[in-house]
């Protein structure tokens, strides 16, 4: 979104629980909150505290104006077998590689877009604000170093059914 300021004070103005927008890390300026079933959702700007926005926010508009869904987030203990998943198989494209070794992840981001980042390091710090500013949906993947298992839902209890890729 052009405007995480914006959006975080109109939600919560709203009545809702946002987080006060902060830049966290190299990654990004954003503000969190969570829906229903308490399931996180992450507020990202387009560009890092103290760039340029893309854009100023309009309260006229939802959450500023300019919002789209930016990213699906995946977590995953074995990056290998879902990159080999989504490029190889689905012909994704990687974009973008962000260490957060301090948080204990890595984050790894697809898209089908032929869209080539402005530096070709794909963990370039430089590449992260043009990420954010694809007018399409990414696939985050989460890899949790050190994860050995993954889990399943229990039933009855809300978890992840899956993604269609068309």
């Amino acid at each position: 979104m052009p405007d995480v300021d914006v959006a975080a004070r109109m939600l919560t103005d709203a009545g809702f629980a946002a987080s006060a927008p902060h830049q966290f890390e190299d990654i990004g300026y954003m503000s969190h909150l969570r829906d229903p079933e308490g399931f996180q959702i992450e507020l990202l700007q387009h560009t890092f505290l103290g760039q340029p926005k893309t854009s100023e926010g309009d309260k006229a508009w939802a959450l500023g104006g300019g919002t789209a869904l930016g990213q699906v987030t995946l977590r995953t203990s074995d990056i290998e077998r879902d990159l080999a998943l989504y490029r190889d198989t689905h012909g994704m494209r990687l974009l973008s590689i962000q260490p957060v070794r301090a948080y204990g992840f890595d984050l790894y981001f697809l898209t089908h877009s032929d869209d080539t980042p402005p530096n070709e390091d794909l963990k370039s710090v430089e590449n992260r604000p043009w990420l954010w500013q694809r007018p399409y949906c990414t696939l985050e993947l989460q890899h949790i170093l050190g994860a050995s298992e993954t889990t399943e839902p229990k039933a009855g209890e809300v978890g992840y059914q899956g993604l269609i890729f068309e």
